[in-house]
């Protein structure tokens, strides 16, 4: 059980990461 949650967590910040990457990425990129 701890795990698992551990493991969301990480989902969770690998998703923020990815679309705080992808929202730079449409402003570099017009």
């Amino acid at each position: 059980m701890e795990k698992r949650h551990i493991d969301q967590q990480i989902m969770q910040i690998g998703y923020n990461s990815v679309m705080q990457t992808v929202r730079v990425s449409c402003h570099a990129y017009p």
